[in-house]
């Protein structure tokens, strides 16, 4: 375990785990670093396994500053974390929010990433269109069958109920960030068997072959 000091002065919680071949792990919205404990278990002993909790992550520090968290920054913080353990390049894996902020990594850092393992990522919308673009992916009249009253509607709209108003370009406020150390523990059982899932060796496709995924063949 280190503490991970940005380029910002925000201090991460990393851990590093195991030799060979770096892997650099990047949590969802809804979890932390300890997500990664069933794949960290079963490939330390091949691999050099980082992970990490995000800034507004505790025990990552949770800065008060909104404009602290954006994912430009998202995508600084996990290029401090490799620096921090000397690492020059890793494969990155990552899920959900931190499957964007893996895309974000292969986008403005291609030589610091040997692969991508990008899981349940998309781009979505900047914060002050967050509504907007929900509702452009809404069924509309035009291309939906039945009664027209069925299809639900909703105006554009700068805010969505339940998630504060953030400037354009930012993530929402750090309390709400902050408020996920609560729902890690909610979702802990369904994390934990969506990990085992993740490590479980795959069945045999249809084509009487098996299906592999091989870390070590990346330069």
């Amino acid at each position: 375990m280190t503490d991970v000091v940005t380029s910002d002065g925000v201090r991460l919680h990393a851990e590093a785990t195991g030799s060979g071949l770096p892997v650099l792990f990047i949590h969802e919205f809804a979890a932390d670093h300890r997500t990664w404990s069933r794949q960290v278990d079963a490939l330390s002993g091949t691999f050099r396994c980082v992970t990490y909790a995000a800034r507004g992550y505790p025990p990552s520090e949770v800065p008060p500053e909104q404009e602290c968290y954006n994912y430009l920054r998202q995508a600084d913080d996990a290029i401090d974390v490799l620096d921090a353990f000397g690492i020059a390049r890793a494969h990155v894996v990552g899920l959900s929010m931190g499957g964007f902020c893996a895309l974000q990594l292969g986008i403005r850092y291609p030589d610091r990433v040997s692969s991508l393992l990008v899981a349940s990522a998309g781009s979505g919308a900047s914060a002050d269109r967050d509504c907007e673009f929900r509702a452009a992916r809404r069924p509309s009249a035009s291309t939906t069958t039945g009664p027209a009253s069925t299809v639900p509607t909703a105006a554009a709209s700068t805010t969505c109920p339940g998630r504060p108003p953030s400037s354009p370009g930012t993530s929402p406020a750090p309390a709400y960030h902050a408020t996920c150390s609560v729902r890690i523990r909610a979702t802990r059982s369904m994390s934990s068997a969506w990990s085992t899932a993740l490590v479980r060796p795959a069945p045999p496709s249809s084509r009487g072959g098996s299906t592999s995924t091989n870390l070590g063949s990346a330069t």
